[in-house]
């Protein structure tokens, strides 16, 4: 899918256009069936393991919000939402604001691995209107040997089905501690603990998350749960994909402050698959049952979906279904914070993202080691 109202580049510009590549998902009940078709292909896969899998998406309705989201993401990196955000390198170097101002006319195009629009269609798109040389944004914060590989494959073989030789495709690197992405996960779960707050006639205060916290009440009460898809142990390298996981929560915690407010936080892992083999955990369900005895007097667990960067199917029903069930099997209290989205930042990040890739005079801003 393409947006040509946007001017194509100049022909000595290092790329011609902006692909976003994502998951994908049904967007009414009658395309349950075929997406799953698609994502299962080659597998062997039972068929009752199939049902309850499509169980699961029509108990939501049928449809994953993903698709809406990517239009979403599109319209904000097309409207220019992130207006103000911009790097502050390119405000003090003329040649990386001139970066900025050609990463903003490049064309847009989404593709997905597994629902309409398809990949390999949009890739052949592409190649018919005569781009050749594109950035990928893949909308997942972390880099893992699992994530990355599936993405790779995914797109090497759209570009093989295309049969344009040229065609090349390079990808921006993962943005679990971007600063952009951070501030952003830090903004949902402050927005997310505000709403628990009767501000009577008062406005929550913009910008000051301190300030959300010390009206809090019961502060220690609550307990953050950031949680982040499940991989085979097996396929991944899983101690890195939890190193990446611990500095990113790490971060959004000492931007919140939470521990100056007494409230406690750790990972978990919700989504894994029933294939052969073990998969990282601790699950979400698992661990809220081991919660009380490991941290007893809390009331409330607020669910922060760090490890995916759109809602999806996998947050609206894992966490709000079942997660919420469990808590209130226990007497506990639950909410959950939205993925970054279409934030304004996150449009300012994957601006950011791609300028680093269309030039090497823009820093790779990130935070942690």
């Amino acid at each position: 899918m393409s947006h040509p109202d946007l001017n194509p580049m100049s022909p000595d510009a290092p790329c011609d256009a902006l692909l976003i590549v994502s998951y994908g998902g049904p967007e009414g009940p009658e395309e349950v069936r075929p997406f799953l078709e698609n994502v299962l292909h080659g597998r062997n896969v039972p068929q009752e393991q199939f049902d309850a899998v499509a169980a699961r998406y029509h108990a939501i309705g049928g449809a994953s919000p993903v698709n809406e989201e990517c239009r979403a993401l599109i319209g904000g990196l097309l409207r220019g939402v992130d207006d103000g955000l911009g790097s502050p390198d390119a405000i003090a170097e003329p040649r990386v604001d001139d970066v900025f101002s050609r990463v903003r006319e490049l064309p847009v195009y989404w593709g997905n691995l597994f629902w309409h629009p398809l990949l390999e269609d949009t890739i052949a798109g592409m190649a018919e209107d005569g781009i050749r040389r594109v950035i990928a944004f893949c909308t997942v914060p972390f880099g893992t040997e699992h994530s990355v590989r599936s993405y790779n494959r995914a797109i090497d073989a759209a570009v093989k089905k295309a049969n344009v030789p040229d065609f090349m495709v390079r990808q921006t690197r993962p943005f679990y501690h971007h600063p952009l992405f951070i501030s952003t996960m830090a903004d949902r779960l402050t927005e997310t603990l505000a709403m628990r707050i009767d501000w009577e006639n008062e406005l929550p205060p913009r910008d000051d998350r301190p300030a959300v916290l010390r009206r809090l009440p019961d502060a220690a009460s609550h307990f953050i749960l950031f949680t982040a898809h499940s991989v085979p142990v097996t396929d991944a390298e899983i101690e890195s994909y939890q190193a990446q996981l611990k500095q990113a929560g790490s971060l959004v915690a000492d931007l919140v402050q939470l521990e100056q407010f007494g409230i406690d936080w750790d990972i978990a892992y919700q989504s894994s698959g029933n294939t052969h083999g073990s998969w990282c955990g601790p699950n979400v369900i698992e661990f809220v049952r081991s919660l009380r005895e490991r941290f007893p007097g809390k009331k409330t667990v607020i669910a922060c979906p760090i490890g995916f960067m759109l809602e999806n199917m996998e947050l609206l029903y894992d966490l709000d279904v079942e997660l919420r069930q469990q808590c209130k099997s226990l007497g506990w209290n639950y909410d959950r914070t939205l993925p970054v989205s279409g934030h304004r930042k996150t449009i300012a990040m994957i601006r950011e993202l791609v300028a680093e890739v269309y030039s090497p005079l823009v820093p790779r801003r990130s935070l942690g080691t």
